[in-house]
């Protein structure tokens, strides 16, 4: 009926929530019997579920006996962090931010497009976003970032797919200068751009 999301950041203790602790145990039984690993689904499955959960990194052993899947692998653990076995492998320490009024934007895009979102709103790992709690804030960047200027100058500094589309690196994103100014219909003010160099950058083909 839900689904878990257990942070590293929200300091969960696994034995106050005994169901979820059983789930989360037991997930690999058919995996086991599929892969010829009946005696360990029979009688080991927790320690062999603790140990794959478990981020060590190490291979799986159990009574001495390393575990192989169906393709003659050793089964390991998950990689090596500093986080509990029940724990997700990174720590999300930035949840809160998914409550927090944000621009959501696309990994790939045609052209610089930021949308405003001041509802609670999650998104995958193929879109990002800029969250702050000074909604006026994010205003004036939604209707900035916007602008044919930003998404000219975003294409000079970040890196190409083939003629048309863009990808939205954080590393690039970040070097957007924002001018100290409020936004208004004429952006390029901030700038002190010629009437020659507007022409260039409305005129260009996206």
């Amino acid at each position: 009926m839900w689904l878990i999301a257990t942070f590293p950041a929200r300091h969960y203790d696994i034995e106050e929530y005994s169901a979820v602790k059983e789930y989360l145990l037991s997930f690999a039984k058919d995996y086991l019997n599929e892969n010829g690993n009946q005696w360990v689904a029979k009688d080991y499955l927790a320690d062999f579920c603790k140990q794959k959960l478990d981020q060590t990194g190490d291979f799986i052993r159990i009574n001495g006996k390393y575990i192989f899947d169906d393709k003659g692998n050793k089964e390991k653990g998950r990689k090596k962090t500093s986080n509990k076995w029940f724990e997700t492998q990174d720590s999300i320490s930035y949840w809160e931010d998914f409550y927090k009024p944000k621009l959501f934007y696309a990994d790939i895009t045609q052209k610089l497009n930021f949308c405003l979102c001041k509802e609670i709103m999650f998104c995958n790992n193929t879109t990002y976003f800029i969250a702050t709690e000074n909604e006026t804030i994010l205003d004036h960047l939604n209707a900035y970032l916007n602008t044919p200027i930003v998404d000219w100058y975003y294409r000079t500094l970040s890196v190409q797919l083939g003629e048309k589309a863009v990808r939205m690196f954080s590393i690039y994103v970040l070097e957007i200068p924002i001018p100290p100014v409020e936004m208004d219909k004429d952006v390029y003010k901030a700038f002190n751009l010629t009437t020659t160099e507007r022409a260039f950058i409305e005129n260009r083909e996206i």
